[in-house]
């Protein structure tokens, strides 16, 4: 059967009949700073109604706006009915920054292409001030669609309403609300300084990248991507059936994924065109002409890892390959490929000599981020999700997780996590709730993943005739901190970096959701050389600082139990806390390493975001909320390290990081 046609066949089944949909012009501003915003709405054809009774609205750092509904009139008899007007957003406490964009919304009965259903243009004016353009991203049907050729010429000849729905979907997951498909949000760049002296968002997401390297793999967390290279920038083809050009996973190149802090990576594999190649194919062999033509091999991907990790060296980095269709007798040409991140992969022949685990198993429960890529000298892990009878012959490819029944990285999605109405990340019980995630795995040996998915395939084939609201396996800038405070290890999502200036999309904000992963550090911190050397949380933020200590000054001080049976993460820590006068700042870590050890426990720092929640949930049933809680995070050897400890080193006494487990 010519595949062109197979494929045809498969999304015409994928797009059924829906009923007749109502469309709606409903609007929201999402504030993904931490300060207060303002946002005013002032039309100039028609009304704008809102539930919240007014046009000019104040709204809370990390949280949205009430919504609103862009009514519709008419400027004459023959226009197109529509609603035009400007939308200001400024800062509430430096209401001099502030930005100016027009709208332009229109309503077309009988639409006669994809972007004319229901029109939705914003687009700058103006900015002034200390609130720029890189800062503001503009959400609709129309920059969803602008990277998806799937929905805008497949989709729309077949089912103009699934099509449109598939891209308010993913506008209204964007704007992370319910009822609001077109919204504006403003959050942080990447590369601002919005302290003086301080760092940038892409220095503090470096600086938590490290926080918790001295732990486990199975405590750790960091942000990863789903189908990293199912992308455009890895096919030449411009053929709208080849999913990575048309239905891309991502938008970014692996190095700029790497760049923003992304330290787990998935490569789709397939045999084809005699190399392993990478494309997203988990359909059938019959199809792979159209969709692996022109994508690019298995090995290009690897030199661009290998590029990056040369300019990276204390880098770690999870390779996870998703091999779409078997490799029975290319395990030989998979190796040869892999071979070329030789000299910075770990092998399993080297957990074997260091950590006596077999069968290809990666010791997770005992080894650190910090132990590979200082002791061994090595930065990458490869892992795999099936095939395991012909990957286990490979000498490269982890197949298993010691103490573990799932291949490495067990996974769940999004829409797992967020139909558990009851899992809530903010108490001690989430440690129990998390095992009904992940039930094969619930004494947590394995790497936990919890993947985001916002293709319009997944959503063809998920949402039959529900609304779109309630295809919801996405990451937000408003529901990943919540998840971040469970104890999952990676956090793997879908097109990084996909954020847009307008609805024309000629430039691109830094994506808000990174911001949102930040959970250590306060924005700008730390201070350079205006800064301290130790850190404390801000129990007012619930971030890490390092203003200089106030000599004479009352501070609470964060201490912990230390257990020695703990070797997974199903239980809290032991945190409490004790207040100290800080006499001296210079003698702080002495006087807070004092103060614990009176009392039976050791100084210490959360390393990752559930110990923080668990942290910041004893400092304030404590009462210790007014005053700044030190914590043992230092800047010492030119580097912040957590969970300092004195250590003898070829006869000398030096300060060196630890784990709260090992």
């Amino acid at each position: 059967m010519n595949p062109i046609y197979l494929m045809t066949l498969c999304v015409c089944g994928l797009l059924l009949s829906s009923p007749l949909y109502a469309w709606s012009n409903d609007f929201r501003f999402i504030n993904n700073f931490n300060t207060p915003m303002t946002l005013t709405i002032t039309p100039t054809l028609a009304v704008v109604s809102s539930t919240c009774g007014m046009q000019n609205v104040n709204v809370l750092p990390h949280s949205p706006s009430c919504k609103f509904e862009f009514n519709i009139a008419k400027k004459n008899w023959h226009a197109t009915p529509g609603n035009s007007g400007t939308i200001t957003l400024a800062k509430k406490t430096d209401p001099a920054s502030y930005c100016v964009y027009n709208y332009h919304y229109t309503y077309q009965t009988v639409p006669y292409s994809y972007f004319n259903i229901h029109s939705e243009n914003i687009s700058l004016q103006s900015c002034h001030g200390n609130l720029k353009p890189m800062e503001i991203s503009v959400i609709s049907d129309k920059t969803q669609a602008l990277g998806r050729p799937l929905v805008g010429d497949i989709f729309l000849n077949l089912d103009k309403e699934k099509a449109a729905k598939s891209t308010e979907s993913f506008s209204e997951a964007d704007c992370g609300t319910d009822g609001g498909d077109n919204c504006m949000i403003a959050s942080p760049d990447l590369n601002t300084l919005y302290v003086n002296d301080g760092s940038t968002l892409a220095e503090s997401i470096a600086l938590q990248n490290q926080l918790d390297r001295y732990e486990p793999l199975n405590f750790e967390q960091f942000l990863g991507s789903h189908n990293s290279a199912a992308s455009r920038h890895y096919t030449t083809s411009s053929n709208h059936y080849n999913m990575s050009y048309s239905d891309p996973d991502n938008y970014l190149t692996l190095t700029d994924q790497l760049n923003m802090g992304v330290r787990q990576i998935e490569l789709d594999l397939v045999w084809f065109d005699n190399t392993i190649t990478i494309c997203h194919n988990h359909v059938s062999a019959k199809l792979e002409e159209i969709l692996c033509d022109s994508n690019s091999p298995l090995s290009a991907t690897l030199t661009e890892i290998k590029t990056w990790i040369e300019k990276n060296p204390h880098a770690a980095l999870i390779i996870y390959l998703d091999v779409n269709l078997p490799l029975a007798g290319k395990v030989t040409n998979l190796d040869a490929d892999l071979a070329k991140l030789e000299p910075y992969i770990f092998t399993p022949e080297l957990a074997a000599h260091y950590y006596g685990v077999t069968d290809q198993s990666l010791p997770a429960y005992q080894l650190s981020s910090h132990d590979l890529t200082e002791k061994l000298q090595k930065n990458i892990i490869v892992v795999n999700d099936n095939d395991i009878n012909n990957l286990q012959n490979s000498k490269y490819v982890f197949t298993k997780v010691q103490h573990s029944k799932q291949t490495p990285l067990y996974e769940t999605g999004v829409h797992d996590f967020l139909a558990m109405q009851s899992l809530s990340c903010n108490s001690s019980g989430k440690y129990d709730k998390v095992k009904s995630l992940y039930q094969d795995d619930a004494d947590h040996y394995n790497i936990l993943r919890m993947n985001g998915n916002r293709t319009a395939l997944d959503y063809a084939v998920a949402i039959g005739n529900k609304n779109p609201d309630e295809f919801v396996n996405y990451y937000t800038t408003l529901n990943l901190p919540d998840m971040l405070n469970c104890p999952i290890n990676v956090f793997s999502a879908n097109m990084l970096g996909y954020t847009c200036d307008s609805t024309q999309c000629n430039s691109h904000p830094t994506d808000p959701r990174l911001y949102a992963f930040l959970w250590s550090w306060e924005l700008g911190y730390p201070r350079n050389q205006s800064g301290g050397q130790i850190a404390y949380i801000d129990p007012q933020t619930k971030h890490f600082k390092n203003d200089p200590l106030i000599p004479n000054s009352i501070y609470a001080v964060l201490c912990y139990q230390k257990s020695s049976a703990q070797k997974t993460p199903t239980a809290p820590l032991q945190w409490y806390v004790r207040n100290v006068q800080i006499t001296d700042p210079s003698t702080a870590f002495n006087t807070a390493q004092t103060a614990c050890q009176t009392t039976g426990g050791l100084f210490a720092a959360p390393t990752t975001a559930y110990w923080m929640n668990d942290a910041m949930n004893v400092i304030n049933a404590n009462g210790s909320a007014p005053y700044n809680v030190l914590v043992n995070y230092q800047y010492i050897n030119n580097e912040w390290t957590p969970n300092v400890k004195m250590e003898e080193e070829t006869g000398k006494n030096i300060l060196v990081g630890q784990s709260l487990i090992q």
